[in-house]
């Protein structure tokens, strides 16, 4: 099964591999502060040849110049442009009320693109043969016959006239899902997904009418299938955040999100049974990684599978890079789990080392005493995490001594003067 991911990089993988990129100037010097959004867009080109689009949008001599970041081709291929935070101009003139209530303009400020191979509007040449509209001057059709794909009837209210349209393959709809679910996986504030014609109405008519915006919105976001959205045999969606509840014995919500954090997934709020959309979206990318039913929910399956410790770990080359401080920074529970071995293998030897050194004090064995404790301390302040330096633990070590010292002595002398009054003699 395929499977997307975004990595550290701002870029595109799948399945471990980065995707076939290529660099355009086409492109503002800033990046996307927040991505909020998706714009899906059709490149109202040949369709079988997305690297004609491609290589119009690294063009910097034309007019109208273009680029998005992720191009989808028919049999599910997918190629990238730049980074995936870079503002590319694929919106342009554009306005959008957003999930929070903002209306936005210029939304390549705000929202990543991806263009779909796509033909446009066609015009019917006969039963089975089709021409784009922009195609004045004939250079191509399409034909049913030689299995090219089908065409769907659908048209926006503000076209009536663009009414055929060459149908997305499943392969290209299922590749599209799987990157907007990885972008939704590594920046939990993209939670829509709309057309260019969606923001810029009576001017782009793309991506097509006929894909269904709803159902990839609930494929994206709430863990449907797409394909049985479109036919009617989806399940309603699940409002969110809610509280998840675990039905299998030997682990609770808190602890399977924590293990999801160890295996390298994008997991808020650590001790609370809440799901959001992050959770949602993390929860996603475990099923499909490990061939589970895309739930979104913390079910039995997976519940059961994070139990097995069978999970296979996200990959992630950056992650693998971090040092120890930096992953216990981050609360993994794994480096915590052995932080805590390792305070308990030193702390106990430490302070029998320390009680030692005091014991060689009292006993008049100054110097073998107070480098006993010196050695005691600096054990016992490493698994913590503490720096102390040579003079500070100079000065530690004696004042712990003196201390020692003079406890000793005022019981001492108190044991004298009971020693003294028992035997009937005054005390000094």
């Amino acid at each position: 099964m395929t499977k997307f991911s975004v990595w550290h990089d701002h870029k595109l993988y799948k399945d471990g591999e980065l995707v076939t990129y290529h660099e355009t100037r086409n492109a503002s010097a800033k990046d996307i502060r927040t991505p909020i959004g998706i714009v899906v867009h059709g490149t109202f080109g040949n369709p079988f040849n997305i690297e004609g689009s491609i290589s119009w949008n690294q063009r910097v001599d034309v007019r109208g110049r273009g680029s998005a970041h992720v191009y989808i081709d028919r049999d599910g291929v997918v190629h990238a442009m730049n980074r995936l935070n870079q503002v590319l101009w694929h919106a342009g003139t554009s306005k959008w009320t957003c999930k929070d209530g903002k209306t936005r303009k210029r939304l390549n400020n705000h929202f990543i693109g991806i263009e779909l191979a796509c033909a446009g509007p066609l015009d019917r040449i006969s039963a089975t043969t089709f021409r784009p509209k922009w195609d004045t001057r004939k250079r191509f059709k399409i034909d049913l016959k030689k299995a090219e794909g089908t065409v769907g009837e659908a048209a926006y209210p503000d076209k009536p006239e663009y009414n055929l349209w060459l149908n997305y393959t499943d392969d290209q709809i299922e590749a599209l899902i799987g990157v907007c679910r990885a972008l939704a996986a590594y920046w939990p504030t993209i939670d829509e997904c709309i057309t260019h014609h969606d923001c810029s109405p009576n001017r782009k008519w793309d991506c097509a009418p006929t894909l269904d915006m709803i159902a990839l919105n609930r494929a994206v976001f709430d863990g449907a299938g797409y394909f049985d959205i479109v036919r009617g045999q989806a399940s309603t969606p699940t409002k969110e955040p809610y509280v998840a509840s675990s039905d299998v014995p030997g682990i609770t919500i808190t602890e399977a999100k924590k293990i999801m954090f160890d295996l390298g997934f994008r997991i808020t709020d650590l001790n609370s049974p809440v799901v959001g959309k992050t959770v949602r979206a993390s929860l996603l990318e475990l099923q499909d990684d490990n061939n589970l039913p895309c739930t979104g929910h913390f079910d039995t399956a997976t519940l059961e599978l994070l139990v097995s410790g069978k999970a296979i770990r996200r990959p992630d080359p950056e992650l693998d890079k971090l040092d120890t401080n930096t992953l216990r920074s981050r609360g993994s529970t794994t480096i915590a789990a052995a932080d805590n071995d390792e305070r308990i293998a030193i702390t106990v030897p430490a302070v029998f080392t320390g009680v030692a050194g005091v014991d060689a004090i009292i006993k008049g064995q100054f110097f073998s005493g107070l480098s006993d404790m010196a050695s005691g301390i600096t054990q016992l302040t490493k698994p913590f995490g503490f720096e102390i330096g040579p003079w500070n633990l100079l000065i530690g070590c004696l004042v712990t001594a003196f201390s020692a010292i003079i406890l000793v002595r005022a019981r001492l002398r108190k044991a004298k003067r009971v020693a003294d009054a028992r035997s009937g003699k005054a005390p000094r």
